[in-house]
């Protein structure tokens, strides 16, 4: 966790000063983020009337928020939007309500994209919906809005961030913000997709099968240390600087005389012929377009890297030729372009491969030329948002997490571990040296708060307090020996990230959340534990 001092266009290259770690989780990360917000915002306010975010001095404190996945969908909402934030301040004001501004301000908005669906589509919504299968109905109108409109991740962000919160591909990371961000460190986070060049599993940038035709891409100069790495968009909020705030990703991870490789193939043809063409990317160097002038990238592509959950599929072949068939993009592109440029000019490359006769050196050259790489979501490195926040130098951490159990953490420790039954394998490339099965028993035995009379989707809220200590880790870039204090808030809810679920149900979560968090029977506990972790 070096220091580095800054100069030009440098990142400083750390940020102490205690975090806030949001763990990804699609809507239901989302909305737990809100309603934790709203509630805790209404607790620490001096005029439950007129509440506001940056009056309550609820995340004064932090120097830097570390997101993952839904959770970034959040922090960009609540950093960029004043009509989101809006949002989440009246509901604080009135927490009774909470479930209708909600659904009104947010839900409907989102669902409103699928009037443009066609009748057919909507035939097989309305099947499902008369089954009582609301969350499928809702997934085959938002499925057939996004195969007319397109059919990629960066898309289906953009549109989420658009009819939510008013955020387009017009807002970069320099933009202005809310006032309670500002001087601020934002860590987008997202992996990396990286295999070593003698992985036996690269990256497909095109897979087409019939003729067999593919591009394949590995890295070559890395040390192997694992398929995804951890890597952030940063930048210190409201401030009018170009440069990130840390380095893109760790020197030991990447180091900058690495280079992409290109490996193209193609048969076919008469008489029968096989093709192949190679081509290797510049130096990655530090990432410098991504860092020199971080203010400049869009905030909808961040948030869509953060968030790329089946980002992964970019590994399997089979999955990679149907999704090139329908010209589509399950991963975010990225490259040596300066600004929006990092993300178009690369995505243009991809999306131009759109047939096995324009595989050819040409493309492969091009595609080197660019340095096109794949970023996915940061939950294929760390879910929870706390080994980024560490990374970036923080040593006390408030987390928000919104899985029913504490996988994700434990992931983070040492050694194997057990949750209600399942045995998880150990991390090969651990954070802390604590054991992993230690930290799931003492997560069991954080305190609960009482939930709100006749809470039907909520579960329980666990808060309690870890001390963790780092072990030497090249992929992070981490030294050994430095003492972490996590502050947990766990909320657990019988509600998926997304899929299959009616959008509705998320407005009662919301409500459910706020009026636990600011119940009198919670008062003592989060009053004298919890609001201690935000405003001391």
């Amino acid at each position: 966790m070096a220091t580095f001092a800054k100069s030009g266009g440098e990142p400083v290259g750390s940020v102490p000063g205690p975090a806030l770690a949001l763990e990804g989780g699609g809507l239901r990360a989302l909305c737990v983020g809100a309603a934790l917000t709203a509630g805790l915002a209404r607790v620490a306010s001096p005029n439950d009337e007129g509440v506001t975010l940056a009056a309550s001095g609820l995340y004064r404190k932090f120097a830097s928020l570390a997101s993952v996945s839904g959770g970034s969908w959040f922090a960009a909402s609540l950093i960029y939007s004043p009509r989101f934030l809006s949002l989440v301040e009246d509901m604080a004001a009135d927490p009774s309500f909470a479930s209708a501004q909600w659904g009104r301000r947010w839900t409907t908005p989102w669902l409103a994209v699928t009037s443009e669906d066609s009748p057919f589509i909507k035939v097989f919504a309305d099947l499902a919906k008369d089954k009582g299968d609301v969350g499928l109905a809702q997934d085959l109108l938002l499925a057939g809005y996004f195969w007319q409109k397109g059919f990629t991740w960066t898309n289906w962000t953009l549109t989420l961030l658009e009819t939510t919160a008013g955020i387009d591909m017009s807002c970069s990371l320099g933009s202005p913000v809310q006032e309670w961000a500002r001087g601020k460190v934002w860590l987008a986070c997202h992996s990396l997709a990286a295999p070593a060049t003698k992985a036996a599993t690269p990256v497909y940038i095109y897979k087409h099968e019939l003729p067999a035709t593919a591009i394949r891409q590995t890295i070559d100069g890395s040390p192997g240390l694992a398929q995804y790495i951890p890597a952030s968009y940063s930048f210190a909020l409201g401030s009018d600087q170009s440069a990130a705030a840390v380095p893109y990703v760790a020197r030991s991870a990447i180091p900058n005389n690495a280079r992409w490789v290109y490996k193209g193939a193609r048969v076919g043809g008469c008489p029968f012929f096989f093709s192949r063409y190679t081509a290797k990317s510049a130096k990655v160097g530090d990432f410098d377009n991504l860092t020199s002038g971080a203010s400049s990238l869009p905030v909808v592509s961040c948030a869509a890297a953060s968030s790329a959950a089946v980002g992964d599929l970019i590994f399997k072949a089979g999955v990679s030729s149907l999704v090139d068939d329908v010209s589509g993009s399950l991963a975010v592109w990225q490259g040596s372009g300066a600004g929006p440029a990092a993300f178009s000019e690369a995505e243009g490359l991809v999306a131009g491969l759109t047939s096995p006769a324009l595989v050819s050196q040409k493309s492969v050259d091009q595609l080197a030329a660019a340095s096109v790489n794949a970023a996915v979501d940061a939950g294929f490195t760390d879910t929870t948002g706390i080994a980024f926040a560490v990374a970036a130098g923080s040593t006390e951490i408030v987390a928000y997490l919104n899985y029913s159990t504490p996988d994700h953490l434990a992931h983070l420790f040492t050694g194997s571990y057990e949750i209600d039954g399942v045995t998880y394998d150990e991390n090969p490339s651990p954070v802390f040296e604590q054991s992993a099965s230690d930290i799931v028993s003492a997560y069991a035995a954080f305190t609960q708060l009482a939930l709100t009379p006749n809470a039907k989707l909520l579960t329980t809220i666990n808060v309690g307090t870890l001390t963790a200590t780092t072990v030497s880790n090249a992929l992070w870039g981490l030294p050994a020996g430095v003492t972490v204090t996590l502050h947990i808030i766990g909320v657990s809810s019988s509600l998926t990230i997304g899929q299959l679920q009616d959008v509705h149900d998320y407005d009662v979560l919301v409500q459910e959340v706020i009026e636990t968090v600011v119940s009198e029977g919670n008062s003592d506990l989060i009053r004298g534990t919890v609001l201690p972790w935000f405003v001391s």
